[in-house]
């Protein structure tokens, strides 16, 4: 009788943590909370099919890693105004005690997945785009910036994209069909 009852408040514990995972999922993707992904010592891997975006400023900057004595990686620190894009992976392989694991996020099949204020730290990027409305500018002040580079396009079309990234954030995204989920071994967005 005693294991019975440990088991009905292990459920009575579980039940409402488990409906608030589910609201949180489900409230990330129809838009209505925002998004950030960074993880500590690992790059993530990002894959589309298709980008359409508005609004794309890139500037070089450095990320650090948290923590103290966090590593530093420089980055190309890329922030979109909107995005609609197509085919998404989105990757994160962890090394843990019993060997690999990888966290895969991929959405952006049936319905583009729908994203504002979006913004990536990432050193490396690949694919075919179309840029339009481009400007660049070295050495001055931009627009309350400290100086450097900084590229700006009104609009920028990317297929077969690639990035590795180390931080992530998004101000909203709306997805139709997210599909989550944690797999033992090294599964990477190719």
């Amino acid at each position: 009788m005693a294991a019975r009852r440990r088991w009905g408040r292990f459920w009575l514990l579980l039940t409402p943590a488990l409906l608030a995972a589910g609201a949180l999922l489900a409230a990330t993707a129809s838009g209505a909370l925002a998004t950030s992904l960074a993880a500590s010592g690992s790059a993530f891997k990002v894959t589309a099919d298709r980008v359409v975006a508005d609004g794309v400023r890139a500037v070089p900057a450095l990320y650090t890693e948290p923590g103290e004595g966090g590593a530093r990686h420089p980055v190309l620190r890329a922030t979109v105004r909107r995005a609609r894009i197509e085919g998404l992976c989105v990757s994160l392989v962890v090394p843990t005690p019993l060997g690999k694991v990888t966290l895969r996020a991929v959405a952006g099949r049936s319905d583009p997945v729908e994203g504002t204020g979006l913004s990536v730290d990432a050193d490396s990027v690949r694919g075919k785009v179309d840029f339009t409305g481009v400007v660049a500018a070295a050495g001055g002040v931009w627009e309350g910036g400290t100086g450097g580079f900084l590229a700006a396009t009104d609009h920028v079309v990317v297929r077969d994209g690639k990035l590795t990234g180390w931080q992530g954030a998004g101000a909203s995204l709306r997805m139709s069909d997210p599909d989550v989920g944690l797999l033992r071994g090294e599964h990477a967005c190719a």
